[in-house]
């Protein structure tokens, strides 16, 4: 699973992980397990809005 890391690759410099290797150089650059655990660093979709146009199947255009 890629994900977004929030510390950069030493190698590379790419913020994206495959596991605990670089998604670019395949380098071993594990993320720290205070990422997982209810840190500062986790992000929360409640209360937040979707922005922009959304696509509606059924009437096959943009709505508001």
């Amino acid at each position: 699973m890629i994900r977004q890391a929030n510390c950069a690759c030493e190698q590379c410099g790419s913020w994206y992980r495959n596991g605990d290797n670089c998604n670019i150089c395949k380098t071993h650059q594990p993320v720290p397990q205070s990422f997982y655990a209810g840190s500062d660093n986790e992000f929360s979709l409640a209360g937040k809005q979707s922005k922009g146009r959304q696509w509606d199947k059924k009437k096959h255009k943009y709505v508001k």
